[in-house]
């Protein structure tokens, strides 16, 4: 992670000075849960995010601004995806992009570029299983209205045997990590 800290104006001192430090990214991880009677084969299922950005840190005017350019492509791109793979009934898998994931896996998440909520629009989870005989094919939209800098997201596709698709999703606070750093 790429983390910047606020301005803090002080006097010299002799003694360490309280940095509050902020993450630039946020952190993403997708899970598949059959909660359906019966396995599914998962022809593909895949996320697309706005991958191609940048940032710059302004310090000015005792403030700290962010500012967030998104890349060259004006479409989201593919960040993960995964083919042809099985996932049993009643089960559920942390990280569906990880082909050896297991329910007692923890959520891989991966580092991202916020989205703000027009950006967010555009990107898509989809998926196509084929459940018995039948295939299914189904696009989301993220059920989250923007993904931001300084929070993980989990996102689980669940198949049902009630309704074909439905997601659920964890939005969480990045763990509170304490450094001490000394600079002399």
């Amino acid at each position: 992670d790429f983390m910047y800290s606020n301005i803090h104006i002080t006097e010299p001192i002799s003694g360490s000075v309280a940095m509050q430090l902020n993450h630039l990214f946020t952190a993403v991880s997708f899970g598949i849960i059959n909660d359906g009677k019966s396995q599914v084969v998962v022809n593909e299922y895949k996320a697309t995010l706005y991958t191609q950005k940048s940032a710059s840190i302004s310090f000015a005017n005792a403030g700290t601004t962010i500012t967030y350019t998104t890349g060259t492509s004006s479409q989201p791109a593919v960040f993960r995806s995964r083919s042809n793979f099985t996932v049993p009934a009643l089960t559920k898998l942390p990280d569906a992009f990880n082909a050896t994931s297991s329910s007692s896996s923890a959520n891989d998440y991966k580092l991202m570029w916020p989205q703000e909520a027009n950006e967010l629009k555009a990107c898509k989870l989809s998926i196509t299983y084929t459940k018995g005989y039948t295939t299914y094919s189904k696009t989301l939209d993220f059920p989250v209205e923007r993904l931001e800098a300084g929070k993980k997201y989990h996102f689980n596709v669940m198949i049902l045997d009630t309704q074909n698709i439905r997601v659920n999703y964890e939005v969480v606070n990045w763990d509170d990590i304490t450094n001490d750093y000394t600079f002399e």
